[in-house]
């Protein structure tokens, strides 16, 4: 779900020439190519991790350690800056509210579309 959104906010970004949030950094000339080619990851994971998990399966115990991963490392890059969940200025605001809502908005999505395309193999 986060890079499914981040690459919506980018495209969005490409079509309306649209300032500020997560993803301006991409078209910013001041920021050299370099670095914002380390983003492209972001533009392939969706379909990597789709495409492994109607490989593999999706083990439908994966939520409470996603949303214990997510949490420790929403915690852990707070004060480092404008990355992960802190993109969104509302959430760097309201911190405690963004890391009670972060399951419920990207997590628990994300974990409801993916059992759906393969479960595990019992």
């Amino acid at each position: 779900m986060p890079q499914t959104l981040f690459i919506a906010e980018a495209v969005a970004r490409l079509v309306t020439g649209a300032r500020g949030g997560g993803t301006s950094y991409l078209f910013d000339p001041a920021v050299p190519l370099a670095v914002r080619a380390l983003s492209s990851f972001h533009f392939v994971m969706p379909f990597v991790l789709v495409w492994a998990v109607r490989r593999l399966g999706y083990d439908r115990r994966a939520l409470p350690l996603a949303i214990v991963a997510g949490t420790a490392i929403s915690v852990m890059t707070l004060t480092v800056g404008p990355i992960n969940l802190w993109v969104w200025p509302w959430a760097r605001e309201h911190r405690v509210a963004a890391l009670l809502l972060a399951p419920f908005l990207l997590w628990l999505p994300s974990h409801l579309a993916l059992r759906r395309l393969k479960p595990a193999h019992s």
